[in-house]
This record gives structure tokens, sequence and C-alpha cells, in this order.
């Protein structure tokens, strides 16, 4: 049995500049590439959720969101695959980038994280604590 996929990535491949796509288009190539049996991926250092409002609900796509760490199946909210780091050395990153006084984003299935002052991700996670 062979594997058949198209795997794209957003930002400058899939999206116009604008970062708008040809919807009715779209929907035509993708009923015919699961009637060929052929898989959509849309592959992107981006997070899932940003990811995921560019698709319709109903579309058959799945997602290897934030460079793999996160690898979704089509129609699934919880990750197939996902890194998830040592929360201790997590911790101790964070830390000491906060010490450094060096911007971070940290990321998890449940959202994001920033230093405090430095903006609101576009959706933070639940319990955003950077020190144990």
């Amino acid at each position: 049995m062979s594997l058949r996929v198209v795997a794209v990535d957003m930002d400058g491949t899939f999206l116009r500049p604008d970062m708008t796509y040809d919807r009715p288009r779209f929907a035509r190539l993708l009923a015919r590439l699961g009637e060929r049996g052929v898989r959509f991926v849309v592959a992107s250092g981006n997070q899932s959720w940003q990811l995921r409002s560019f698709f319709e609900p109903t579309d058959a796509v799945a997602f290897a969101a934030e460079n793999g760490h996160f690898v979704y199946d089509t129609g699934r909210e919880t990750p197939l695959f996902a890194v998830e780091p040592d929360p201790d050395l997590g911790r101790a990153l964070v830390g000491t980038l906060e010490d450094l006084r060096h911007p971070y984003l940290v990321s998890s299935v449940e959202g994001a994280c920033m230093p405090p002052g430095s903006g609101t991700p576009t959706r933070p996670g639940r319990g955003c604590t950077t020190r144990a």
C-alpha cells in the first residue's frame, strides 16, 4: 500500500500575499484529491489553531503544526503526535530568557504563553505560569 499525500506550507506557498486563497477552487481540488485517495496535509511552523482558521470544519485537511511538533489527523482535535518537552527544562529555559529579558513564546497543545508586558498571544493558554 502506498501513502499518497499532498503537503503544503502556508505562508508564501499556499496562501497569497494577502493571506487568502481561492476557496471554491480549493474545495474542488480537495474533493478530487479525496476521490483519488490522496490526503491533503498542511505542514507549517504556525500553531494548529491558526492553521485551522484558514479552513472550513468540513475540509478534509490534516495538520503538521509548529514544525511537526504537533500532528493532527483529519477531523481530530487532539494530536496524533505531540512533542512534550521536560517541564523542568522548559521552566529553566523560560527563566533564563526572562532573566536576559529576551522575548519568547512558549506553546503547547493548550495554547501559548508570552512574557508579561510583551503583548497577549492571539490564543493564550490556560495557566501560563513560567516559574515553578
